[in-house]
């Protein structure tokens, strides 16, 4: 169950990243932004997503458990999705009064504020997965005491002595390698 908990966050994950990819080409195309307008909005998105997990990690470290913390994390980044969709045009334009065709004068102050409270909402809530979503699958990991395994790696050996390959799962991490003292 774990195992399939952790790949729904990831497909998750993957959605996020393919939307925001083409977010810059939404803004320039619908809202009839400049491309450097565009960038600007998607910049300060991205830092959002990199400085945010600082802010996780503190409060995970203060007491909020991994668990808690992704629970969080994903009615965030669902609530985020779901502005995002409703920041369209069409979604809301019998509320708004506005037209629903893709063009700039069909977008009210209401769509564009659901739209940069969905992306600070969709950058809190990936953010908070960065930060526990490998500690959580670590919990998850059924501790074999004839296994001995590095901390992300599910390959051990059997009561026979053979090797039990287990699925891998690639997590994104914020570990640093230490550099090399070595001169060439």
């Amino acid at each position: 169950m774990a195992f399939l908990i952790i790949m729904v966050l990831l497909w998750a994950d993957m959605l996020a990243t393919y939307v925001m990819w083409i977010m810059q080409k939404y803004l320039t195309d619908v809202w009839k932004l400049g491309v450097t307008h565009a960038a600007g909005i998607m910049n300060i998105y991205t830092g959002l997503t990199k400085f945010l997990p600082l802010v996780f990690f503190i409060f995970v470290d203060a007491g909020l458990s991994n668990y808690r913390s992704l629970l969080l994390s994903s009615i965030a980044f669902s609530i985020g999705m779901g502005f995002l969709s409703m920041s369209t045009p069409p979604v809301l334009h019998k509320v708004t009064g506005t037209c629903k065709d893709y063009e700039p004068n069909c977008l009210g102050h209401t769509q564009k504020a659901l739209f940069y409270t969905a992306l600070a909402l969709i950058a809190a809530g990936l953010s908070g997965r960065v930060v526990s979503l490998v500690a959580f699958a670590e919990n998850q990991i059924e501790k074999d005491p004839n296994c001995k395994t590095s901390s992300m790696s599910l390959d051990c050996k059997g009561p026979d002595g053979k090797l039990i390959k287990r699925p891998s799962l690639q997590f994104p991490s914020f570990k640093v390698k230490k550099p090399s003292l070595r001169l060439p």
